[in-house]
């Protein structure tokens, strides 16, 4: 799978885990009072992922702009 596929995959899913952090914490608000300890625990999670997704994200872009250099040359070479 090329980079510019797995990044957006990533990119998607950090995406949706965020979305759910959000809902949740929406909801919270909605009932007026503050999330449960186990609510809490899920939505903190769900960060926690996505800021691990992130981290893989910025891997991936790095070693992408790295490739793409190294493809230019090859064709060069030829």
């Amino acid at each position: 799978m090329g980079h510019t596929i797995l990044i957006a995959h990533k990119e998607r899913e950090r995406a949706a885990l965020l979305q759910l952090a959000h809902d949740m914490l929406e909801a919270g608000e909605s009932r007026g009072r503050p999330l449960s300890p186990g609510e809490d625990a899920m939505v903190t999670e769900f960060v926690k992922r996505a800021q691990a997704l992130e981290h893989e994200i910025n891997l991936l872009q790095r070693d992408r702009k790295r490739a793409i250099p190294a493809r230019h040359r090859k064709a060069g070479d030829a």
